[in-house]
This record gives C-alpha cells, sequence and structure tokens, in this order.
C-alpha cells in the first residue's frame, strides 16, 4: 500500500527513525561555505549517511526514497557529498518537523509527468533522467552554445601550427 504521493508508510517509518539518528549524531558546528567563503554555524551530521539508513534497518532499495523524502521535506540538507574514503557533511535541521505525508510536494500533474510506458523506465529512473536533462540545459547555457570539443580541437590546432612556425623561425 502506498501513499497518494507513491511513499509508502514504510519509507516514511524509516525516514523518521533515520531523522531522530540525523539529529543524535549531529553538533553544532562551523561550516565554511564554498561558495561564498562565509563560515555558518549550524547542526552538521559528518559521516556516512548509509550508516545512518543501515541503522534504521531499512532495506537498501529504501535508502534514495529515505533520502529524497527528508531532503523534500527541509529536515536535512545535503552539503557535501562522501565517497568510500570520505564522509558526508549534512546540515540536519532539528527544529523542523519529521516528515509526514502532508509535507511531501505531490507528484507532477499527469501532462508534466515523463511518459513512463512508452519509454519502459521506472518512474524513480524516468525523474533522474529529467534531472539530468535540466543539468544538460544549465551546462549548455554555461557553455553559450559552444561546441566545447571543437573549440579545443582548433584551439590545439593553433597552439600547433604557432609552434611549429615558431621552431621554423629559429
Amino acid at each position: 500500500m502506498s501513499e497518494p504521493n507513491g511513499t509508502t508508510p514504510a519509507v516514511l517509518k524509516h525516514a523518521h527513525k533515520a531523522f531522530r539518528l540525523f539529529i543524535e549524531h549531529s553538533e553544532e558546528a562551523e561550516y565554511n561555505v564554498p561558495i561564498t567563503g562565509e563560515t555558518v554555524t549550524a547542526r552538521l551530521f559528518r559521516g556516512k549517511i548509509g550508516d545512518i539508513f543501515n541503522a534504521t534497518g531499512a532495506s537498501n532499495t529504501y535508502y534514495s526514497p529515505i533520502r529524497q523524502l527528508l531532503i523534500d521535506c527541509g529536515s536535512i540538507v545535503i552539503l557535501e557529498r562522501g565517497s568510500a574514503k570520505t564522509g558526508s557533511v549534512v546540515m540536519v535541521r532539528p527544529d523542523s518537523p519529521p516528515p509526514t505525508v502532508e509535507m511531501i510536494p505531490p507528484p507532477p500533474e499527469d501532462d508534466e509527468k515523463p511518459n513512463v510506458k512508452s519509454h519502459g523506465l521506472g518512474l524513480t529512473l524516468a525523474r533522474r533522467l529529467d534531472r539530468l536533462e535540466e543539468r544538460l540545459e544549465i551546462a549548455e547555457r554555461r557553455a553559450g552554445g559552444i561546441n566545447i570539443e571543437s573549440a579545443l580541437r582548433n584551439h590545439e590546432s593553433r597552439l600547433a601550427t604557432l609552434e611549429s612556425e615558431r621552431k621554423d623561425s629559429k
């Protein structure tokens, strides 16, 4: 059984546990915001997010929906994603209420939903593809419509020509 927005009661239950664990394992600390260079004080969890989800007893398949639910509800903000060797930095907002079904953003209208059946994709994968398309559009706007590969090839060719001319002139 699932809620109207697709969140299952199990995901909601594990999200509550994860939120409590984030609060328990976080502390007030300073964080240097890389973009602005300013230092802010916030409640931070530093470590492996997977360890928190693992401690909830949730199945691995629930990790992503739990994380997304906590982010969507404003309970956590992932400041730095970790790797195999380093932990993540997560701002925990203990003053925010624990996630509830009412706090979850409604699903997109039918005309906004990807046509999952025609693509043969699961809804999660379709959402990920939508996000990738958005990121690609942003990257294209930042590049200003320039074909970067062609520009680099052209640049390399011109450098080689200049180097060749310089060698010939010596």
